[in-house]
């Protein structure tokens, strides 16, 4: 996690020096609300209820995140970003518990600390404080810190997963001119995971129940300072 950090503060950094030789650095504060799934239900290698239990099926709940980034031209189309943002993933799991099959639901709370690269294409540019059209794709290396259960529920099996892993982003930016110096952009956005966080100690009980990949989808507002 510290080369992580350091390595997004060597890059915003570079990115504000070349600001210095003519380019426009902005600096963007970002906030998030996604639905958070995962691809299929994950059996937690504990006991996480007394008696045991099973899920069978996951449902998407409403998630958030915050982050802070910054972005450089390289060309009249082309912008690099890069930051950090925090991302808590809820996602609603049923399943019936083992030893007599009762029901049982509840919601688990994912936490990641993302470190997004992108890149943004402007496709036109309108004269005036129009709006702007910008797609954008990236590719984000994430901490995953941990997972936290509603009682009576264990509250917490960071054990069960790998920590680190990478997903991929996409979005359409539609950022509109406040004044000179302040934009406000909106991006419907998508993430899937590249990395499956699934961890299982004991392999001789690998099943379709053992892979956690998370993915969201859902809308980003970015306020952007551009620097002199």
């Amino acid at each position: 996690m510290k080369n992580l950090l350091f390595s997004l503060l060597i890059a915003l950094i570079s990115l504000s020096a070349n600001a210095q030789n003519g380019r426009n650095f902005e600096l963007v504060l970002s906030g998030g609300m996604y639905g958070f799934n995962i691809e299929s239900p994950y059996l937690f290698g504990d006991f996480t209820c007394i008696e045991g239990c099973t899920p069978r099926e996951t449902e998407t709940a409403l998630s958030f995140s915050f982050g802070l980034m910054g972005k450089l031209p390289v060309s009249r189309k082309i912008a690099v970003s890069v930051g950090l943002e925090y991302l808590n993933g809820r996602y609603t799991e049923k399943g019936e518990f083992s030893w007599w099959g009762g029901q049982y639901t509840l919601e688990r709370g994912n936490h990641f600390f993302r470190a997004p690269l992108r890149v943004h294409y402007r496709l036109f540019k309108p004269s005036g404080n129009r709006f702007r059209i910008s797609p954008e794709l990236g590719i984000v290396p994430q901490y995953f810190s941990r997972t936290r259960f509603s009682e009576p529920f264990s509250s917490s099996s960071d054990q069960f997963f790998r920590k680190f892993g990478l997903s991929i982003d996409a979005g359409i930016g539609i950022e509109k001119p406040l004044s000179e110096a302040v934009t406000v952009e909106f991006v419907p956005y998508f993430s899937y995971s590249l990395t499956d966080y699934g961890l299982q100690d004991e392999p001789f009980f690998k099943n379709e129940l053992d892979s956690f990949i998370p993915f969201f989808a859902g809308l980003q507002l970015r306020v952007g300072w551009i620097l002199p």
